[in-house]
């Protein structure tokens, strides 16, 4: 400011113009963030959570679902009705903050999945691997679209922040968009078919990204797949699996199993019709 060989109209010039005036404003060369990994797969949608017009929207929408209850249930193939009566779960912050009833899977309904997913398996396996990927592609994108709702199901049931919450959606986005590719992709060079009914058990700390992630590689590959939440997080789990059901997954091809280790976890993992598994 002080060189008076400057004109004021250089020092005072809108940087906004100046900006726009560069041709191009983008580098080619720098991928942006939605093309990270290229023309074939979209990343994850993100935010800037120290910018108040990135964040704030979302935060706002986050709210909207302060009071909201949700609801876990054994998802069957044949979607029979819950038996015994439902337990409330409470925030992990405030033991007295109900954030929905959970209906626990009885030994009975154990049974009923694993006759249900060998059917299930048979008609998943032989359906095309472009249409197992572009349902997990929709999921994807459903998972996206409720991003606000899964933050606050992660706030209120499992006590994770918002930048917690956002990257639980975008890894389990990412996994979803990811196995979708590769199953198309391996196809092509070395075709293959399912091999039966996985179990899928995910922790408490990971409740959407984990729990996504090895349903989208066991389905994307042709198996069906029995999955059980953590017992301290199953209602982020059942809503996940109403969005993979909206997608167009059939109920036969995965089903829900919420309860704890020794009820449902046990009989699981020890069946003997399970898809044996390989390192």
């Amino acid at each position: 400011m002080v060189d008076e060989t400057i004109a004021p109209e250089v020092i005072a010039a809108d940087p906004v113009a100046l900006a726009r005036a560069q041709d191009p404003v983008h580098n080619p060369d720098i991928r942006l963030p939605g093309e990270l990994f290229g023309p074939g797969r979209a990343n994850s949608r993100g935010f800037r959570m120290e910018e108040p017009a990135s964040v704030l929207p979302l935060l706002e929408a986050r709210d909207a679902f302060a009071e909201t209850i949700w609801t876990a249930r054994p998802m069957l193939a044949d979607d029979t009705a819950p038996e015994g009566a439902a337990e409330p779960l409470t925030s992990p912050a405030d033991r007295n903050a109900v954030v929905g009833p959970v209906h626990n899977a009885p030994g009975a309904e154990v049974a009923r999945a694993l006759d249900a997913a060998q059917g299930g398996f048979a008609a998943w396996a032989q359906t095309p691997v472009t249409a197992r990927a572009d349902a997990l592609r929709r999921v994807a994108d459903l998972y996206e679209d409720h991003c606000a709702e899964f933050c606050a199901i992660a706030a209120r049931e499992a006590g994770k922040i918002l930048l917690d919450g956002v990257s639980e959606v975008r890894e389990a986005v990412d996994f979803l968009r990811y196995y979708a590719d590769e199953a198309e992709r391996l196809e092509d060079e070395d075709p293959g078919t399912g091999r039966g009914v996985f179990v899928c058990i995910s922790p408490w700390n990971f409740p959407l990204a984990i729990f996504t992630g090895q349903i989208a590689a066991a389905l994307a590959a042709g198996n069906a797949v029995i999955a059980k939440p953590a017992e301290t997080t199953p209602l982020i789990a059942a809503r996940a699996v109403e969005m993979f059901r909206e997608a167009g997954v059939p109920a036969s091809a995965f089903q829900l199993l919420p309860g704890d280790g020794p009820s449902v976890g046990g009989p699981l993992t020890s069946a003997p019709r399970l898809c044996p598994s390989r390192l």
